[in-house]
Order: structure tokens, then sequence, then C-alpha cells
């Protein structure tokens, strides 16, 4: 088990990190910036692991508006 498996663990966790890279893959689109492969497997990731606890794409996109509220 590496020291990030933990970060995923649960839903709110998972939900957590989706909405983190969500906005910094949006964050990058308004800047003109593509993800790099390596971003975009990371991205591709969190979208996935939260999916698996049953987030929607919308709870994401939710909880990434609420981070940036912040």
């Amino acid at each position: 088990m590496s020291m990030w498996d933990n970060l995923t663990d649960d839903r709110s966790k998972a939900l957590h990190w989706a909405a983190v890279a969500y906005g910094l893959k949006q964050a990058n689109e308004r800047n003109g910036d593509q993800l790099t492969d390596e971003h975009r497997a990371n991205y591709e990731k969190y979208q996935n692991l939260a999916r698996d606890y049953g987030c929607t794409d919308a709870e994401i996109r939710d909880y990434a508006a609420k981070l940036v509220a912040a």
C-alpha cells in the first residue's frame, strides 16, 4: 500500500480529490494550457475512483465550485 492510497479510501476523500483534479483541469483550460499525459492520467484516475464510490460528474463539479468559493 502506498502513502497515496489513503487519499481515496472513502467516498468523501475520493470526491474531494476528484474535485481538486477537476478544478486543476479547468484552470489549465482557462489558461490555454493542455494537460500533460501524466496529469490527464491522474485526472482520470481520481474521476474514476470517485465514480466507483457513486459520485456523479455533477456532484464532482459542484464540490469543485465550493472549493473555489472557499
